[in-house]
């Protein structure tokens, strides 16, 4: 549908009563084929509003029980790449444990009242070259307190009446 300008308009207008009459007939016949396309894609966005509405309830949003749940929709073309759906893009999946750059957290050590027994470990040879020429650095040693449990002694008792 190409827009009719004055200058159109007016070049019509003065060719006669049949041309301005032809034109207008024209028009109208696009504008009533506008007005087809237009309530066919106005049906077709309810039907995908609807279908977006019915996909997009859940159990936190809607009555439905939590195994109703789509978790992998059959349509997914998403790239196994280990991302969750609530990362960004780039980002990646954190790994268990200690995350990069948080403070570590420790165990106080016991006070030296409340070990029961001491293990010092040395080494009697280079464990890489077995050599016995040992060069001890001046750093103090890695202290290990592990904690065990003794084991629980069970005393069992029967009362009859």
């Amino acid at each position: 549908m190409t827009p009719i300008v004055r200058e159109k308009a007016e070049e019509i207008y003065a060719a006669g009563q049949e041309a301005v009459v032809e034109a207008f007939c024209g028009q109208q016949a696009e504008w009533v084929e506008l007005r087809k396309q237009n309530e066919v894609l106005s049906q077709k966005v309810a039907q995908l509003e609807k279908a977006m509405a019915r996909l997009s309830k859940d159990s936190s949003t809607s009555h439905k029980p939590p195994s109703s749940d789509i978790t992998d929709p059959k349509g997914s073309q998403e790239p196994a790449s280990g991302a969750d759906a609530g990362q960004a893009e780039g980002e990646e999946k954190r790994r268990r444990g200690g995350q990069p750059g948080h403070p570590k957290h420790d165990r106080e050590l016991l006070t030296a009242e409340a070990i029961d027994e001491i293990h010092s470990q040395g080494l009697g040879c280079c464990p890489r070259c077995a050599g016995e020429d040992l060069v001890l650095l001046d750093v103090p040693p890695r202290i290990r307190q592990p904690v065990e449990l003794p084991e629980i002694l069970w005393k069992v008792e029967e009362h009859r009446a």
